[in-house]
């Protein structure tokens, strides 16, 4: 077994993919949950997650490039990950503060012009889109964004359109045909995720 794969069925061993009804960031309802959230509270399962990262990434991670994520559940993962490379972090808030410095973007852009955008799941990119809309108005560049699920809902084609690449560790598509061959998801539960 490869270490994604150990990510995997880690994940799904501690139960931070969810069957039910929930809605989603993005405001889209969905019979099932990626809750990556939890993700540190696990150590062994979060190092697999940000080798995985690395790994995914490794090409990219070899030039002068920072890390950006999005308050506030791409945090663990950027930090850890930007620590473990030793590149400079910054994170975009969703709104402005109304004290201290009021600003969107938390650290320093001047240290390098080319950040990748790192989060835990994707949907329809809406999240990512709004951080590099304001790294970029802040005078970054931002060519790759790097997820460890994508949902399949149309977010990587959303980020091609605005000249961002995708990364990612897993699909959605992927990670419950994996989990169906071993016998932790059922047909019926396999269905629910890989309906349109």
């Amino acid at each position: 077994m490869n270490f994604k794969e150990e990510l995997l069925l880690g994940i799904w061993e501690r139960k931070l993919i969810k069957f039910g009804e929930f809605k989603l960031s993005s405001g889209l309802l969905s019979n099932y949950y990626i809750d990556l959230r939890a993700l540190p509270s696990y150590p062994s399962l979060f190092k697999l997650a940000i080798l995985s990262l690395k790994e995914t990434l490794k090409e990219e991670l070899s030039q002068n490039v920072g890390i950006a994520t999005i308050e506030l559940s791409g945090i663990p993962l950027a930090t850890a990950l930007a620590y473990d490379v030793e590149k400079p972090l910054v994170y975009i808030r969703k709104k402005q503060k109304d004290y201290g410095t009021k600003s969107l973007i938390e650290g320093d852009l001047s240290s390098t012009k080319e950040f990748i955008v790192v989060d835990d799941v994707l949907t329809t990119g809406s999240s990512i889109l709004q951080a590099i809309s304001e790294l970029r108005n802040n005078g970054a560049s931002v060519k790759l964004a790097a997820v460890v699920f994508d949902r399949l809902q149309g977010g990587e084609e959303n980020l091609l359109k605005n000249g961002v690449k995708l990364r990612k560790i897993f699909d959605i598509r992927e990670a419950a045909l994996i989990l169906n061959q071993k016998g932790l998801i059922l047909q019926d539960e396999l269905d629910k995720i890989l309906k349109p």
